[in-house]
Order: C-alpha cells, then sequence, then structure tokens
C-alpha cells in the first residue's frame, strides 16, 4: 500500500510530530516560564530575539522540514531516484519535472501539478530561502525579511499554510487523494492556522 506518510509507524509518528511543531508555535504564541534555578543566558529574553520572532523561526524550520520530508516520500514512493545529497532547493524545483513520466496512482495520465499550484510556488520559495538563510546564519536576510513583512507570526503563518496547500496539490495532482475536491479542502482547511491576530509580542 502506498504511503506519502511514512513507511513504518515510527515515520508516521515522526511526519504528524513535523506538522504539529510547524502549527503548534503560530497557533499558541507562549512560553513556560522558566523554574528553580538561575536561568542561563539563553533563557533571558533580553538575550534572545522578540519571542514573535523565535516562534517564526521554529515555524519556518519545521515547515521546510515538513515539505522536504513529503517530497522525499512522494518521489520515494512513486519510484523516482534522488541523489542522496539534493537539497531543498533544487527539490522544489524539480518536484513535477521529476514526476512528469510518472503515472498517476488512480491511473488517469501522468502526474501533473494542479493548476493552483502557481498560487502557492512563491511562497515555498520564499520559505526555502529562507530556511536557507536562517540554517547558513544569515542573519541579516533572516531578519530583513521579518522587518520587511508587518509582523514575524503572519509571515510564518503564510509560509506554513502554503506548505498545507502544498501537501494537497500533490495529493492531487498524483492521484494519491480520490476524495471529492471539496471533501479535500475541507480536510487541509483544518490543517491551516487562521491568519494571527495583532496584540501578542
Amino acid at each position: 500500500m502506498v504511503r506519502f506518510d511514512g513507511k513504518t509507524d515510527n515515520d508516521i509518528r515522526l511526519w504528524h510530530t513535523y506538522v504539529f511543531l510547524a502549527r503548534e508555535p503560530v497557533k499558541s504564541l507562549f512560553a513556560a516560564q522558566p523554574h528553580g534555578k538561575k536561568p542561563a543566558i539563553a533563557d533571558d529574553p533580553t538575550n534572545r530575539v522578540k519571542e514573535s520572532i523565535a516562534k517564526a523561526l521554529q515555524t519556518i524550520l519545521f515547515s521546510s522540514f515538513t515539505l522536504e520530508y513529503r517530497m522525499r516520500r512522494v518521489l520515494d514512493e512513486l519510484g523516482v531516484i534522488l541523489r542522496p545529497n539534493t537539497t531543498l532547493t533544487p527539490l522544489l524545483k524539480n518536484f513535477w519535472i521529476r514526476l512528469a513520466a510518472v503515472d498517476r496512482l488512480d491511473k488517469k495520465g501522468k502526474c501533473l501539478p494542479p493548476p493552483d499550484w502557481r498560487n502557492c510556488e512563491s511562497d515555498l520559495k520564499r520559505l526555502v530561502q529562507l530556511r536557507n538563510d536562517i540554517v547558513h546564519a544569515d542573519y541579516k536576510d533572516t531578519l530583513r525579511a521579518f522587518s520587511n513583512h508587518g509582523s514575524p507570526e503572519s509571515l510564518a503563518c503564510q509560509l506554513y499554510n502554503s506548505v498545507v496547500e502544498a501537501i494537497k496539490l500533490i495529493n492531487v495532482g498524483t492521484g494519491y487523494d480520490l476524495r471529492s475536491r471539496q471533501h479535500i479542502d475541507t480536510y487541509f482547511d483544518e490543517l491551516k492556522v487562521p491568519r494571527y491576530v495583532k496584540g501578542h509580542n
């Protein structure tokens, strides 16, 4: 049986953990207070970026992990061989090109991106670029991305929601999800986070 969420129970648990960790910080923006002994230097809020940026960073990183995990699983399940060191940038850029010769799982032609893919593709590219800035310690571009957007939470929410939309469209474009489009949309809309309401730091 084809599974895009993992081969084993542990794979599937890891997949759902990625989704949870990508979604949760945007959904509930508060952190536990330190207890007990003297806090470490990183525990002092004055030694960190604003909490909203920290939560946004976590969301962006786990959103990128979520996207990469799903794309790799789909290619693997559909028999597309990847070079071992393929990074997220070429993975995203060539994803549908690699699938163009692969039969859909419902046997209705080849795998193609649904027309809606264009609506989330620019956000996915932005996510990948910001993720690269974060992991390669490009502090200047990372912080500039947040200052140019209005609020870190809003940017993180937008990018997370685009990943959810991309997963939905991948399922549709590969013939993996055969429910009606209304049922598919409803299911994935429940995974999305409503846009951030101002008022938190």
